[in-house]
C-alpha cells in the first residue's frame, strides 16, 4: 500500500515533506502537504509544495476547503502540472 523509507514504517509524504494529491473525476482535486498558496484565479490556481510548484488550470475553479494542511478544489479541471 505505502512505500516506506525507514524502519518505523512511516509513509513518504510524512517523511519527506512530500504532496499527497488525489484527483476525484475531472471535477475535484484534493492536495495535502502543501506549502504556500501562491495564485488563486477562477481559471488558474497555482501552489507551493515543498521541491516544485503545482499548477491548475481549468474553469470555475474554487477552493472548497482550505486550511494548512489541506487545499480541495472544485470546478472542471483540464490540465496539472508540476514545475
Amino acid at each position: 500500500m505505502f512505500q516506506v523509507d525507514n524502519s518505523y514504517d512511516f509513509p513518504r509524504d510524512v517523511i519527506g515533506k512530500e504532496v499527497l494529491c488525489q484527483m476525484i473525476g475531472q471535477k475535484e482535486f484534493i492536495i495535502e502537504n502543501y506549502k504556500r498558496l501562491l495564485l488563486f484565479l477562477p481559471e488558474e490556481i497555482k501552489v507551493q509544495c515543498h521541491c516544485y510548484t503545482l499548477t491548475i488550470k481549468g474553469e470555475h475553479l474554487v477552493i472548497s476547503y482550505y486550511n494548512n494542511e489541506t487545499i480541495i478544489l472544485s470546478g472542471c479541471i483540464h490540465e496539472i502540472s508540476f514545475l
